[in-house]
């Protein structure tokens, strides 16, 4: 079977699934039941009131049934989907960190973000930004960051090429400048930066580029900067949705990954899963994005008594 149709058929069966999960509405009407019964029916004998719960019960352990048989069904097609070599589905420059040679500009470029998703994101993970902890955005290829980490007071950016930071830094007011401390490095200079820091990372469109060894790379790279409890907040490319999916072995523009992939990568490192979201960007054939937001256990308080207003100066 194509990879096509088993994204299809796993689509079909999540949305069956959708619509034979009715055992709560089950126990709601029988409860109904009881009660009306109860007072309108004082009549009825004991007898036809049990044979009627029975019924209902029967009902919701027919129902269990049919899920559990869709839910076998859900993991045998997921697991063909995963058995499929996905390498062959994109080039070789997928396989690019971002401080390599840099061919991988030319694609990241060529896939505009598009404002409505991105204040998507912005907005989920507002909760997370504030001037009480710094804040990191890793790669600047999708230029303006997120709005929501702005409120991080020191705010980080990092990329290879420190003329990507100056291009987006350089329209905004001296006040917000004073506070951006700008990070020429690459992956594995992480270490250059300050450990157990940061309260909030983002990364915006570019692990949707890596292959999953390399997203479970930088995912161990970000690990040590981040405070106890600290957010790491990114998009990939979830090929679960079939316009994901095709994004990489069809139009080769785009890495595999899907949610399993990632829950594995950030449950062996230490991570908790705070949430997975599936946004589409218009109408029923339009593009996904997918995001994630996971932390490092624990909680993380703050000394900081205002915002930082100096700004560090190179000699």
């Amino acid at each position: 079977m194509q990879i096509e149709d088993l994204l299809q058929l796993r689509t079909l069966l999540i949305e069956s699934r959708s619509d034979f999960d009715l055992s709560e509405s089950i126990i709601a009407k029988q409860i109904q039941h009881k009660n009306i019964s109860g007072r309108a029916l004082e009549s009825e004998t004991k007898t036809n009131i049990q044979t009627i719960n029975g019924l209902f019960d029967s009902m919701v352990d027919t129902n269990k049934k049919i899920l559990e048989l869709i839910d076998q069904k859900i993991t045998l097609v997921e697991e063909q989907i995963d058995s499929i070599p996905k390498e062959e589905f994109y080039p070789e420059y997928h396989q690019l960190l971002f401080d390599d040679e840099r061919e991988i500009i030319a694609q990241i470029n060529s896939l505009k973000s598009i404002k409505l998703a991105k204040e998507k994101m912005s907005n989920s993970i507002s909760e997370y930004a504030d001037w009480t902890h710094p804040g990191l955005q890793i790669s600047c290829y999708s230029g303006i960051p997120c709005k929501s980490i702005l409120a991080c007071d020191p705010l980080y950016f990092v990329d290879a090429n420190r003329s990507q930071i100056d291009d987006i830094v350089r329209d905004y007011p001296k006040l917000f400048q004073r506070k951006v401390r700008r990070y020429a490095i690459g992956r594995k200079q992480f270490n250059l930066l300050p450990q157990q820091s940061f309260g909030l990372v983002v990364c915006w469109n570019v692990f949707n580029y890596f292959s999953l060894e390399n997203i479970k790379t930088y995912l161990e790279s970000v690990w040590p900067l981040l405070l106890p409890g600290g957010v790491f907040a990114f998009t990939y490319n979830n090929c679960d949705l079939l316009q994901s999916a095709k994004l990489c072995y069809e139009y080769k523009t785009m890495c595999w990954a899907t949610e399993r992939d990632i829950t594995k990568i950030v449950n062996s490192i230490g991570f908790e899963v705070i949430k997975f979201e599936d946004y589409q960007m218009g109408g029923a054939d339009a593009n996904y994005l997918s995001w994630v937001e996971i932390r490092r256990p624990g909680t993380f308080n703050t000394i900081k008594r205002g915002a930082i207003i100096g700004e560090l100066i190179e000699k």
